[in-house]
């Protein structure tokens, strides 16, 4: 290595296992949460259960244990500090308006979800009669003007929540130009 120069080396945590993966709303349980490096060398390690704190018992390179929160009833179905985005589809379907969209949930026919890891997607079929809605949290590094780009078929809008909770959303918190 030239001399002035250093070397630096940058691991991202993995997760490979979440035990146990489904558990009650009471809170209490002990996760074990299984990967690779949970080093805590840039900050103490934190975990995330619904959006809420889960108090750790133990860390390890390797392994990090917690007990479960209890969980509020608020309806949330995306939690800040979860990774990707939460991309839900209905098949066979042709929505009047914006509104019928936003009631669609886990019970309307032809409804599938996936996580995705960038907002970028191609729909691995072609097909005119489907919805498809994507949620996630976005948290702005500093305070500036942010611009966001829909693009979409049909009918597109962008909804905001300063709460994360679905009853706050607001569809006129930005301009939209969708394209």
């Amino acid at each position: 290595m030239p001399h002035g120069f250093a070397r630096v080396l940058m691991k991202q945590d993995t997760v490979t296992s979440i035990s146990p993966s489904a558990g009650g709303s009471e809170g209490g349980a002990i996760l074990t949460i299984s990967g690779q490096y949970f080093d805590q060398m840039d900050a103490p390690a934190r975990v995330l259960v619904g959006g809420q704190n889960c108090p750790i018992l133990s860390v390890s390179d390797s392994q990090i244990t917690c007990r479960s929160p209890a969980q509020p009833n608020d309806n949330r179905t995306v939690f800040a500090g979860g990774r990707g985005l939460k991309l839900e589809v209905w098949n066979k379907t042709t929505p009047q308006n914006l509104e019928d969209i936003m009631a669609y949930n886990e019970s309307t026919p032809g409804y599938y979800t996936t996580w995705l890891d960038s907002s970028t997607y191609s729909f691995p079929y072609n097909s005119d009669n489907f919805v498809s809605r994507l949620s996630g949290f976005y948290v702005p590094a500093v305070t500036d003007d942010y611009r966001f780009y829909l693009n979409g078929g049909n009918l597109v809008t962008l909804y905001l929540s300063q709460t994360g909770l679905p009853k706050d959303k607001d569809s006129g918190s930005a301009c939209l130009n969708s394209h």
